[in-house]
């Protein structure tokens, strides 16, 4: 197939945005979202990219499905290979991927002030691609659809291309696609992919998907433009293109050299089966008819402000402290809002490696220690005993530190990571006598947090209404406050447990009280604090439910 050519940079009002969706997971969706990613950014398109959703190892895919679309785009064009350096998280760059969450970030406004403000980092991207979570109507319960990827598309006014598991079936594609449509009648279903078709883009199976589609074009409507919805094509069979999986999701694409290659052939293949297979002018045609405002970025003001309210008053966002990130392949799950955030309330945030830093980053005031694969870098991290002795002295010297999930794992006295490796690991022994090790048992959740007294990190209710020389209407956070603690959402996805503590602990286990989002469920104490060191499997969204200024409105 010949280069297809650059097209003009389109103006903001232009913007295509499209959801991908399909009936349940292992449809095909990261698959088909990375494609359509690296597709279009091999047309020398700006692409942006989101997930419904808490998931943090999708995005990664995304990023790599960026690089490698404009690295396609570059060798079509005979410009070289370009380098697009998304290793530095002081810049959020925009090929990380935002999360659009309606429970976790609790407002139609905060979903749009994220998507806006990742729309137009650096310049106003041509697409935005969001990748859906579980099935398309999924949610945190069986009746609302808060956490669904359907309410992600309702706040957006923006088109679902559903991605229908074709391999072992035919006409239902449309039925399928005609119930997805109609259970919400708000929201906007544009178009259908077929995938892991059988035979050629012109056999006889993609020519009967296509002709029951086109034929329940009298029921199966965009609600959005009132014009049918549109086949884009099957993708066949294609190995190459899978990403292997394992605990927690799939392969991260760049965690080992090998790695790389292999995701680098896999996305030349797969920008291939896109090109050849789907109508990629007709699916962008579809994300432009997106119906929600697009404010240029004059008219883009505030994004929202961090729950709890950030420990220093100054209102100004010049650089006022210092935190060390944890940032490699044993610690590299973070929300992209949460670390803007971070730097809107004027931290400079700088990255560090618990696998090789021999030492921590010099003068900061705190540390943030996120979600990722300990377990699999055990050994490492035991072997790194320079860095852990940093930390536990960091930790016991008073310093702020925050630790989510594979944090927690870190900051524990041991770790056992399981029948690949089931020696013991020292790990920074921060809570004496913590013991965590792997499981076959899955806990995943959204979570409701109650911030309690003995928090060292987050205000209480007391400390909150304390606060002075803070406008009110600025940091307004009263919708937060339940009795005497602040709330903020967030959820738990790990393989691993708390197998032992210390009899007589030196440091509390109840800094925040955790109610699952189940039926009946009850608070929950969660967490551990040492001084000013906080640590939990919780991955907070620090944006929860805060008061956010909507930028389409302005």
């Amino acid at each position: 197939m010949p280069p297809l050519p650059s097209p003009s940079p389109s103006p903001p009002a232009s913007t295509a945005v499209l959801v991908i969706g399909a009936p349940a997971s292992n449809a095909g969706k990261t698959t088909v979202t990375c494609g359509l990613i690296a597709a279009f950014a091999a047309r020398g398109l700006d692409v942006r990219c989101y997930k419904c959703g808490p998931d943090f190892i999708d995005g990664m895919h995304h990023a790599a499905a960026v690089k490698a679309g404009q690295r396609i785009h570059a060798h079509r064009n005979g410009a070289g290979v370009i380098i697009d350096d998304d290793s530095s998280i002081p810049s959020i760059p925009p090929t990380r991927t935002a999360n659009l969450d309606g429970w976790m970030q609790g407002s139609a406004s905060a979903v749009r002030s994220t998507f806006h403000r990742h729309r137009l980092h650096s310049t106003p991207a041509h697409v935005c691609i969001i990748e859906g979570v579980m099935g398309l109507h999924d949610s945190r319960d069986g009746i609302s659809d808060e956490g669904s990827t359907a309410q992600i598309a309702k706040i957006l006014g923006a088109p679902v291309v559903l991605v229908v598991d074709a391999s072992a079936c035919a006409r239902s594609v449309a039925a399928t696609a005609l119930g997805h449509a109609t259970f919400d009648p708000q929201m906007r279903l544009g178009g259908v992919v077929a995938n892991m078709i059988g035979g050629s883009k012109d056999g006889a199976h993609v020519r009967w998907i296509r002709d029951a589609v086109e034929s329940a074009s009298g029921v199966l409507r965009d609600c959005g433009t009132n014009e049918p919805a549109m086949f884009f094509g099957g993708l066949p069979r294609d190995k190459q293109c899978s990403i292997p999986e394992r605990h927690l999701g799939l392969h991260m694409p760049d965690e080992s050299e090998e790695a790389t290659v292999e995701a680098s052939r896999r996305f030349d293949r797969l920008v291939a089966l896109m090109e050849e297979n789907l109508d990629l002018d007709g699916i962008l045609e579809l994300g432009r008819t997106c119906s929600m405002p697009m404010p240029s970025l004059h008219g883009h003001s505030q994004i929202p402000m961090a729950i709890p309210t950030p420990i220093s008053k100054a209102k100004t966002t010049q650089n006022r402290c210092r935190i060390g990130i944890a940032d490699d392949a044993a610690f590299c799950f973070y929300y992209a809002d949460n670390l803007h955030l971070l730097k809107q309330a004027g931290a400079e945030l700088v990255p560090f490696s618990p696998l090789s830093s021999t030492h921590l980053p010099p003068n900061i005031d705190g540390l943030y220690f996120g979600g990722g694969y300990p377990e699999l870098h055990a050994a490492e991290l035991e072997k790194n005993e320079s860095l852990r002795k940093d930390v536990l002295s960091f930790c016991n010297s008073g310093a702020a530190v925050f630790a989510e999930c594979g944090g927690l794992m870190y900051l524990a006295d041991t770790l056992i990571a399981g029948r690949d490796d089931p020696t013991p690991r020292k790990m920074c022994g921060v809570f004496k006598g913590l013991v965590v090790r792997m499981t076959r048992h899955c806990t995943m959740y959204y979570a409701t947090i109650a911030i309690t007294k003995e928090n060292p990190v987050f205000y209480t209710k007391e400390q909150h209404d304390n606060l002075d020389n803070i406008g009110a209407e600025e940091h307004d956070n009263s919708n937060n406050i339940v009795g005497n603690s602040l709330l903020c959402r967030g959820q738990e996805f790990h393989y691993s447990e708390v197998v032992a503590e210390d009899k007589s602990p030196s440091y509390s286990t109840s800094p925040v009280f955790v109610t699952p989002e189940f039926p009946d469920a009850k608070p929950i104490p969660g967490g551990y604090a040492h001084r000013n060191t906080f640590a939990s499997y919780l991955h907070f969204f620090f944006a929860s439910k805060s008061r956010t200024t909507d930028p389409s409105s302005s």
